[in-house]
């Protein structure tokens, strides 16, 4: 069974994922050449599977604007799924294709481990 809802902000999405979540990436136009960057239009469905088993899907906004978040670049994309922690991110480069977006456990330790690394390097500070 599938519930559709009508938001999930970007924060939400990341914990979805860290619970075994998903976001599908849906390309909404194809990816073309501009200047030097590869351009397209991609928007974001995030997907929580719940303890009965159904799926929430969620389209993904920003917190202040509620609008839908949309990434229009090659970088942008590649920038977002790392802010994730997806670190081998499908990306659909054709209009009407979908891309899967998941944590896997090598992920996961990657993402504790270099937090933890940056951690560790931030200087102690004094009251």
């Amino acid at each position: 069974m599938t519930k559709q809802l009508a938001l999930a902000i970007v924060r939400k999405v990341k914990r979805d994922l860290e619970n075994g979540g998903w976001v599908e990436v849906v390309c909404k136009e194809d990816a073309h050449r501009g200047g030097t960057a590869l351009r397209g239009h991609w928007e974001f469905i995030s997907v929580e599977v719940a303890e009965d088993g159904s799926q929430l899907r969620q389209s993904v906004v920003i917190l202040n604007t509620i609008e839908r978040k949309v990434v229009r670049t090659i970088v942008g994309l590649s920038s977002f799924a790392a802010s994730l922690g997806v670190f081998n991110p499908q990306i659909p480069l054709r209009a009407g294709r979908i891309g899967i977006w998941k944590i896997d456990e090598e992920d996961r330790k990657t993402a504790t481990q270099a937090a933890e690394d940056l951690a560790d390097e931030s200087p102690d500070v004094e009251e």
